[in-house]
């Protein structure tokens, strides 16, 4: 739906990061943003290391761009 606004900072991501990305911005509550809950998120919904390890690497790249 918001995917421009969503997906600011990625480019051309897979449809699968897509997902996370939303999920990411549901889960940011005003109490920001924290990796660790980020992570446990991607392990309960799926058992993807390598996107997981992907998404993380572009939160840590883009996080001062982002507004939760």
């Amino acid at each position: 739906m918001n995917k421009k606004k969503t997906l600011s900072c990625v480019r051309n991501p897979p449809n699968q990061m897509n997902l996370r990305w939303r999920w990411r911005r549901r889960w940011c509550d005003g109490a920001g943003c924290e990796m660790g809950i980020f992570r446990k998120k991607l392990r309960e919904h799926q058992q993807l290391s390598k996107l997981e390890d992907e998404a993380e690497y572009l939160v840590h790249k883009h996080k001062s761009r982002f507004n939760c």
